[in-house]
């Protein structure tokens, strides 16, 4: 079957190979592959046939499907993640998902099962007292923000928590990070932002106004 990725080199790209890796043991054919922008590939699956599927990894909801009118479901679906043998080994990197009926109301009418990235945030394990800071008070402005995110930020800033995971084999919380995080989620957490920011501080959005 033909399937778009998106770009090369582009979020979708790089998860749609893994995924399909993960799921069936071998890279995807470059024969059977495009890489046209979603919404090309979306003109190309319901016009011309020419592409079968297509592969869209976006925070939910996706701005491209926000759009979609009531009758679209005539035209294309949803694949829905199923109990599969290949399933099962792509959940060994990937997580269980739900796309809900209610972020696009005018096409779903129940909920799809699907398949989620996770999105880390990696750093060296920097001992530079000054590059040390630095992570730490982006891990409190980040914490400081956060009611902020949740409220007038991109949707998918609702099902975000701050709370920290176990990890993986080989993984470890960069410690000034961690203590800074771990200090956010403790219910007698001082709400107070750091006081002296400069204005270089406020505009990268290392600390309060």
């Amino acid at each position: 079957q033909k399937i778009n990725i998106g770009p090369i080199g582009s979020g979708s790209g790089i998860t749609a190979s893994t995924l399909y890796q993960a799921m069936f043991g071998v890279p995807i054919s470059e024969s059977n592959v495009s890489s046209y922008t979603h919404e090309e590939a979306l003109v190309k699956l319901v016009r011309d046939r020419s592409i079968d599927a297509v592969i869209v990894v976006a925070g939910q909801p996706a701005s491209l499907f926000l759009g979609m009118e009531q009758g679209v479901e005539k035209y294309f679906k949803l694949l829905r993640r199923d109990d599969s043998p290949a399933t099962a080994s792509a959940l060994v990197t990937y997580s269980r998902s739900t796309i809900k009926a209610s972020s696009y109301p005018n096409w779903l009418s129940a909920d799809v099962p699907t398949l989620a990235v996770k999105t880390l945030v990696v750093t060296y394990d920097y001992s530079l007292s000054q590059t040390r800071s630095a992570l730490a008070r982006f891990a409190k402005s980040l914490c400081d923000n956060f009611p902020m995110l949740q409220a007038k930020g991109h949707p998918k800033w609702k099902d975000v928590s701050l709370k920290l995971p176990a990890l993986s084999p080989g993984w470890s919380y960069y410690p000034p990070t961690e203590q800074q995080l771990t200090a956010c989620i403790s219910p007698h957490r001082p709400t107070r932002p750091q006081p002296n920011c400069s204005f270089q501080d406020r505009v990268m959005g290392l600390c309060g106004e």
